[in-house]
């Protein structure tokens, strides 16, 4: 159980790691790159001259990324809020989904994947196997959290990013034979953004629920 002191001080320190993640990271990911500061700051599309829809689906999946994460963050000031006793499951459940969302915003919006297998010739493979890992383990673990609402949106999320590796990691070539570069990009980033929709749909759902104390 976590006592009133403890219930006060973790979600700063929740608050203050998550700032230091999404700051610190990029930060030190950025010094392996030729950039100037204000560059790390400009918009993409200013800054590369490009159209102004260029990676507007991108974009707007990694929102949905860091705005999951920020589902979680306000579920477990609400259950702070109204509940006398939080058990750490229930403490780990919402700090570990801010953690996991945050981290995988990051790496969709820095591509740290294809930096580590370009740079240190990681299989791109196992690096994605390590994200569904981690993610696999953490709904495992949690699943009497992530279950209270259902599972078809999960569905629907586990399906979506099966096809979105599959044709990122060219397991579909037989099917997808005589499709363009670009075709197959749609179809990767189209079935990645439906499954980010559906993971943050789901979340949102399962974070209506009211604390128990409420």
């Amino acid at each position: 159980m976590l006592n009133a002191w403890k219930k006060r001080i973790i979600p700063n320190l929740m608050l203050l790691s998550a700032l230091v993640l999404v700051i610190v990271v990029p930060f030190l990911y950025g010094q392996q790159f030729p950039l100037s500061v204000h560059s790390v700051f400009e918009d993409v599309v200013t800054y590369g001259k490009l159209a102004p829809f260029v990676g507007f689906m991108s974009d707007m999946g990694i929102v949905l990324w860091f705005a999951t994460a920020i589902l979680f963050a306000h579920g477990y000031h609400r259950i702070l809020s109204h509940t006398s006793i939080v058990t750490v499951s229930e403490a780990g459940f919402y700090i570990v989904g801010i953690v996991l969302f945050v981290l995988l915003g990051l790496d969709d919006r820095l591509l740290i994947h294809e930096y580590l297998t370009d740079r240190y010739g990681i299989a791109e493979g196992l690096i994605v196997g390590i994200y569904g890992l981690m993610f696999g383990a953490w709904g495992v673990v949690y699943q009497n959290f992530l279950l209270k609402k259902g599972y078809c949106w999960l569905v629907v999320m586990v399906l979506a990013f099966s096809l979105s590796v599959a044709v990122d990691l060219g397991l579909m070539h037989s099917i997808l034979a005589g499709w363009s570069v670009g075709d197959l990009v749609v179809v990767e980033e189209s079935a990645k953004w439906v499954g980010i929709v559906a993971i943050f749909v789901h979340v949102f759902y399962v974070m209506e629920e009211p604390p128990l104390d409420a």
